[in-house]
C-alpha cells in the first residue's frame, strides 16, 4: 500500500521495465522499513525516497551525452579541426545517405529534407559538402 502512491511505474512501459521499477521499489521500500527500525525516526516515505535519490546524484553525476545530430557547446565544433567522411552503407541505401543536420534545422532560411552521403568525421554530423559544413563549424547559430 505504501509503494502504490509512490510508484515509479507508468502505464505505456514494457512488461519487463514494469517489473524492473516494481523491483526498485520494494528494494527502496525495504530499506526504508530497515532505516526505520534502526534509527527509529519517522521520516515520510517520499522524503526518504528523494534523499536516496540525491545521494545517487551525488555519487554519480550526469554526464553530457554527445547527440549524434548535434553536438554540444564544449566539444569543440566551433575550434577543432574536423573532416568529411563517407557515410556507411546501411541495408536500404547502398550510399548510406542521412539527412543534412544544417538543412534540416536552420534557423536563418527555409528548412529543407536534403539527404548527403558525407559527415563529420569529430562530431558524427551529417552534413552537406557545401556549405553546410563550413558554416556548422562556423557558425554557432546556423
Amino acid at each position: 500500500m505504501m509503494m502504490h502512491y509512490n510508484t515509479l511505474r507508468r502505464k505505456a512501459q514494457k512488461w519487463y521495465k514494469k517489473m524492473f521499477f516494481h523491483l526498485v521499489d520494494i528494494c527502496i521500500y525495504n530499506s526504508y522499513v530497515i532505516y526505520k527500525s534502526i534509527h527509529g525516526e519517522t521520516v515520510p516515505f517520499l522524503k526518504f525516497r528523494m534523499a536516496i535519490i540525491r545521494q545517487i546524484i551525488e555519487k554519480y553525476p550526469p554526464e553530457e551525452r554527445k547527440r549524434a545530430n548535434a553536438a554540444s557547446e564544449g566539444s569543440g565544433r566551433l575550434t577543432d579541426r574536423h573532416f568529411l567522411a563517407f557515410n556507411n552503407p546501411t541495408k536500404s541505401k547502398l550510399k548510406g545517405q542521412r539527412v543534412c543536420h544544417v538543412c534540416s534545422q536552420t534557423k536563418n532560411k527555409q528548412r529543407v529534407r536534403r539527404e548527403t552521403i558525407y559527415h563529420c568525421g569529430t562530431c558524427q554530423v551529417a552534413l552537406c559538402a557545401v556549405p553546410c559544413f563550413e558554416v556548422y563549424h562556423r557558425c554557432k547559430n546556423f
